[in-house]
């Protein structure tokens, strides 16, 4: 995230243990975006290095801490947001938005046989419905191999290389 701080540009990765951990929901079962922006907005969101992600896959959630990792304070280390926007459902208007504004966050639908994706372009092909995650789109392009969209994601924690994901998609649902 790209924040305007006193006239100085800060390039900040927000911590998702944070909104784990502190929103109040005790899990990582699910939640809604604009939750997430409107607790950000009133209460502030810590960076990753502040509070690095420590969930995983059996879905264990630590507590809110008090202090940083490095043992600074944590209301000290919020930083807020004046306001945040929903964008329409069309792939161009997401592109454009990627292009002028910088990376969108957005659900990615999880199906079972992602769990087997190493490397490469995921492509969905078997499997059941698990539910969905959200995911930081940094970019998207073209498959000289195949001619399929592709979109490549920030997925945390969830796989790919070293949290970067390369899926094809060629329509938003």
């Amino acid at each position: 995230m790209c924040l305007m701080s006193g006239g100085r540009h800060m390039d900040i990765d927000l911590s998702p243990q944070h909104g784990v951990s502190c929103m109040g929901n005790g899990e990582c079962s699910g939640g809604f975006q604009h939750t997430y922006w409107d607790y950000v907005k009133q209460n502030g969101m810590v960076s990753e290095k502040c509070m690095p992600y420590q969930s995983g896959a059996d879905g264990s959630v630590p507590s809110c801490p008090a202090m940083c990792a490095d043992g600074t304070s944590l209301n000290q280390s919020r930083v807020f947001v004046d306001s945040y926007y929903a964008l329409p459902p069309d792939v161009n208007t997401i592109k454009a938005e990627i292009v002028y504004n910088g990376p969108v966050q957005a659900l990615f639908t999880v199906y079972h046989d992602f769990y087997s994706y190493g490397r490469g372009v995921y492509n969905h092909v078997t499997g059941d419905k698990i539910g969905n995650h959200v995911v930081t789109l940094l970019g998207y392009g073209t498959d000289k191999r195949t001619g399929k969209g592709l979109e490549k994601i920030n997925g945390e924690q969830v796989g790919g290389m070293e949290g970067i994901l390369r899926y094809a998609k060629e329509t938003v649902e």
